[in-house]
């Protein structure tokens, strides 16, 4: 194992990083609403999360 995988540290995402998780997450729900419906549900709460870590992150920022 490697001494940077060793010293790792979980850290938070950036503001940045979830809001390009949401865009990837809409376009993956868009295309799933018509073409694999069975997976919008999970995607749209995963979308739901996403926006509201992004909110709760503002929110401490202020």
């Amino acid at each position: 194992m490697s001494e940077k995988t060793e010293n790792h540290t979980h850290h938070l995402p950036s503001a940045t990083d979830i809001s390009r998780e949401i865009e990837q997450v809409k376009r993956e729900y868009d295309i799933a609403l018509k073409d694999r419906p069975e997976h919008a549900k999970a995607l749209g709460e995963r979308l739901r999360k996403l926006e509201a870590q992004l909110q709760e992150g503002a929110r401490g920022k202020a």
